[in-house]
């Protein structure tokens, strides 16, 4: 009787689905966790929301036992479609993709250099990068997932990200203030080329005209929105391909106020998510959820 009724609330919500709502939270797996010593407080929060709520949730920085007990009981009974994305061949972090409804995928590596250089400019790029980053260098490699869901009798592109910054290394290396400048100016660093290599895999994967198509892209950009009011240059290349939805100076996503050393970040709006022009309604709001050194945010698409 239980399965009947799963398998006609599935059916009737393909068809007849007004609304969808999407959930990206970065789970911290190196932030709030390495600084309480346990996932308590995550694992109490998942297990305390209504998840019914949601048709695809996406977390990100996911490791192996992230969840426990009743917060892993209480996805798996909401979601029957599951997969976990790894961010590069050599990273234990991923993304982990929960959904109501079934879906076909696309995923292949991002590079962090300019494409358009020499092979030999792109050589010494990187390899004056492993002087500067040092280890960092192997998390630069970033992938691009898409996954393709059948819902209400439409087709929608969901792509799920988390890019990796150089601005801890750059901090070290030459100061806040020249890193601030760096932000804001947008030279040649990793994070700008990741972010272009990400658009050219959506633009090579969907078409060029994949505004036209129903697309939700969601993730952590790690790129501050703005720099003393002033606006960086790495969300101006987001922008360029599509707008941001989380465009209000008082939302920001990273540090959660829960989080235990939050006074010693600035507050920024790195998690971002943006639709196409196929998609007129939609709605984001920023959840005040404890577990994690970033809030989740939650997109409406009507």
């Amino acid at each position: 009787m239980k399965l009947v009724l799963f398998i006609l609330i599935t059916l009737s919500s393909h068809l007849y689905a007004k609304e969808l709502n999407i959930l990206w939270w970065n789970v911290g797996a190196n932030g709030y966790s390495d600084d309480l010593g346990d996932y308590t407080t995550l694992d109490e929060t998942i297990a305390s929301k209504d998840f019914s709520l949601y048709d695809v949730v996406a977390f990100g920085e996911f490791i192996e036992n992230r969840f426990h007990g009743p917060s892993l009981d209480n996805l798996k009974k909401v979601f029957p479609y599951q997969k976990q994305l790894s961010y590069n061949k050599t990273s234990k972090q991923k993304i982990f993709i929960l959904s109501k409804f079934p879906f076909t995928g696309v995923t292949q590596e991002i590079d962090w250099v300019d494409k358009s250089l020499n092979s030999s400019q792109i050589n010494q790029y990187r390899e004056e990068a492993r002087i500067l980053y040092k280890n960092r260098v192997t998390n630069f490699t970033r992938s691009y997932n898409r996954l393709t869901m059948d819902i209400a009798q439409k087709k929608y592109h969901f792509i799920f990200y988390h890019f990796n910054n150089p601005w801890p290394a750059l901090n070290e290396v030459r100061g806040k203030y020249l890193t601030a400048a760096e932000i804001l100016l947008g030279l040649k660093n990793p994070l700008m080329h990741q972010i272009q290599n990400f658009y050219h895999a959506l633009k090579n994967d969907l078409g060029k005209r994949y505004r036209e198509k129903n697309v939700i892209i969601m993730g952590d950009s790690n790129c501050p929105y703005s720099v003393k009011g002033l606006r960086s240059a790495c969300i101006k290349r987001m922008r360029n391909h599509l707008p941001l939805i989380l465009d209000h100076a008082k939302d920001y996503t990273f540090p959660s106020p829960f989080y235990r050393n939050a006074s010693s970040h600035p507050q920024v709006k790195i998690d971002q998510a943006q639709v196409s022009d196929a998609i007129e309604k939609k709605d984001l709001e920023v959840l005040q959820w404890e577990g994690s050194d970033h809030l989740p945010i939650h997109l409406t698409v009507y």
